[in-house]
């Protein structure tokens, strides 16, 4: 007992609380428990956690209990929606429709379309209107140009995502994971009405704006490809990604280097110290900068 005492003494207890929280999301995630067992569950375990405070081997197996049970409580909790969320509603009855929204990321423009998360506010069926909650992936098929805060009514058709793709990949699942329940398009005819710009968090708009700066800049100064590559390492930016391209990096197992992981933020922040020290300002201040930098890299 002592000896499990010592090893569980030498483990940090964020680290502990942390991963015991974790696995109580990935266990509801596979085991379908109900929300009122979970809540039931830490309870107790907060109850006899309260009890044991002075016996620390039993206190600390009954607080990970408790983080364990507050991750799967977490889990069945993001699982409840309101009453009022865009999910409830049925597309087979009311596909076409007009809706009310905040366009919540950076829209991302193809050959064919414009894509970006909307959060709907409001939804109007005929001359019904009904105030709605939820995220909504939009598809636009006509030239314009959108922006991240816009508030604007869109006019179109909802449906569910389809399934399409590998067999062990479920886009709708993709979705969900996301908050997103379904997809609105809006084709030529669907009209577009725009009611208020810069609507959203500025830090946010503002890391939006850099990142279209340094995609420019990459575009005036570096071949086009040298330039994808360099987006896609540090901006994590790949819509014009080169498919061959592309297909090289899936080939050599490298896919992970042009998406945002923490390989990315590690490069950004690598360059920013480099940068720093090079013009000769201080260990603390050169941290102090770097991290604000990396602020706006997450939210870019």
């Amino acid at each position: 007992m002592n000896k499990i005492s010592a090893r569980l003494g030498q483990i940090p207890i964020l680290t502990a609380a942390s991963v015991f929280f974790i696995l109580g999301i990935v266990t509801a995630g596979f085991i379908t428990i109900p929300f009122f067992v979970w809540f039931v569950f830490c309870l107790a375990a907060s109850a006899l956690a309260f009890w044991g405070m002075r016996k620390n081997v039993f206190f600390s197996f009954v607080f990970l209990l408790c983080c364990f049970g507050l991750g799967g409580l977490h889990y069945r909790n993001y699982l409840f929606l309101p009453p009022t969320h865009i999910a409830s509603i049925n597309p087979q009855k009311i596909s076409h429709l007009r809706i009310q929204g905040i366009i919540e990321n950076d829209p991302a423009y193809g050959l064919r379309k414009v894509s970006f998360i909307l959060r709907a506010k409001k939804i109007a069926v005929g001359e019904q209107a009904y105030k709605v909650e939820g995220m909504v992936g939009v598809n636009v098929y006509k030239g314009e140009k959108f922006s991240y805060g816009d508030e604007l009514i869109l006019e179109g058709k909802l449906h569910r995502p389809f399934s399409f793709g590998r067999k062990k990949f479920s886009y709708q699942e993709y979705l969900k994971a996301q908050g997103i329940a379904y997809l609105f398009n809006v084709n030529k005819e669907g009209k577009i009405v725009f009611l208020e710009r810069a609507k959203g968090n500025p830090l946010k708009a503002f890391a939006f704006k850099a990142k279209h700066k340094c995609k420019s800049i990459f575009e005036a100064y570096l071949w086009p490809e040298n330039s994808s590559v360099l987006s896609g390492i540090i901006l994590g930016d790949r819509q014009n990604f080169p498919q061959n391209l592309r297909q090289a990096f899936v080939r050599t197992g490298t896919s992970h280097i042009i998406a945002i992981s923490g390989f990315n933020v590690g490069i950004v922040a690598f360059i920013a110290l480099i940068l720093l020290k090079a013009l000769g300002i201080k260990r603390k201040a050169r941290y102090g900068i770097t991290l604000p930098l990396l602020i706006v890299h997450m939210y870019a």
